[in-house]
């Protein structure tokens, strides 16, 4: 009878085979990461951190930019960006930050993995809302939606 591989493990396979598997956040280079526009979760969505999770690092299409993921228990990468990334509105006003108990936490440390070594592992984490601001693109022509989110610990 064959093996029954977890909706998990054939998206870490996957994501693998396309990008490379690496040992740390630091490894990885997570200054460049990726976009929440491309977050395969969805708000209101809970996701569980597997407690021996991988960091994955994959190439972003059309760019030689790299992002940082992390497979969860659901088989959803879990963009670690979205624990950082804010956006500056085009229109002006001020800069919109990442909001919630599981940012809140993260700022406690001074790094990605000691954060997810104490904090991430096995914990259920709830992709509470999603704001849009519409920022000014990278190339410096027209706007771009980016997504910041509110990321809470679910008890």
């Amino acid at each position: 009878m064959a093996e029954v591989k977890s909706a998990r493990v054939i998206a870490e396979e996957r994501s693998i085979a396309q990008g490379e598997l690496k040992a740390s956040f630091k490894e990885a280079g997570v200054g460049a990461v990726r976009s929440l526009e491309m977050n395969n979760i969805n708000e209101g969505e809970t996701v569980t951190i597997p407690t021996d999770f991988k960091i994955i690092q994959v190439p972003i299409a059309g760019s030689t930019n790299k992002a940082v993921q992390v497979i969860t228990e659901e088989g959803k990468a879990f963009w670690v960006g979205c624990l950082t990334r804010g956006a500056m509105p085009a229109a002006g006003g001020d800069y919109v930050r990442p909001k919630g108990t599981v940012v809140k936490a993260a700022q406690k440390y001074g790094n990605m993995d000691e954060f997810w070594d104490k904090e991430m592992r096995g914990k259920k984490i709830k992709f509470t809302k999603k704001e849009k601001v519409v920022a000014n693109a990278f190339d410096g022509e027209g706007t771009r939606e980016v997504n910041v989110w509110t990321l809470d610990f679910v008890a």
